[in-house]
C-alpha cells in the first residue's frame, strides 16, 4: 500500500460514526519511510481538527526517564551521558523509577 493511499483513507475518520481507521503495523512502517514529512504534519491536523475542533489544542503530559546516564557511545553533541566509573554516574532503582512514573498521575 503506498503512502498516499493510507492518508486518503485517514482522512475518511468521522468523529460522529467514530469508523476505527487505526494504522496496521506495515501501514506505520510505509508511513514512516516514505511519506514527505509535510504530508503526515497535515493529516495529524486534519485529523485533530476532525476529533476536537479547529480551535482545540490537545496535548499529551508525558516524561522521558532516563533509568542511567551511564553510556559508552562518546557523542560529539551529548551533554548528558557519563562514562562508566564517573563521579556523577546514576542508575535509578524500580522504586525511583515508579515514583517518577507516580508524579504522572
Amino acid at each position: 500500500m503506498k503512502w498516499r493511499s493510507i492518508l486518503e483513507r485517514q482522512a475518511l475518520w468521522d468523529s460522529e460514526t467514530a469508523i476505527d481507521l487505526r494504522l496496521s503495523e506495515a501501514e506505520a512502517v510505509e508511513l514512516y519511510r516514505n511519506a514527505p514529512l509535510h504530508s503526515l504534519m497535515n493529516a495529524a491536523h486534519q485529523r485533530r481538527n476532525a476529533m476536537h475542533g479547529a480551535q482545540t489544542v490537545t496535548y499529551l503530559i508525558d516524561r522521558n526517564i532516563n533509568y542511567t546516564n551511564i553510556c559508552t557511545i562518546n557523542c560529539q553533541f551529548c551533554s548528558f551521558y557519563r562514562p562508566p566509573g564517573h563521579a556523577e554516574t546514576y542508575t535509578q532503582t524500580i522504586e525511583e523509577i515508579s515514583s517518577r512514573i507516580a508524579e504522572l498521575e
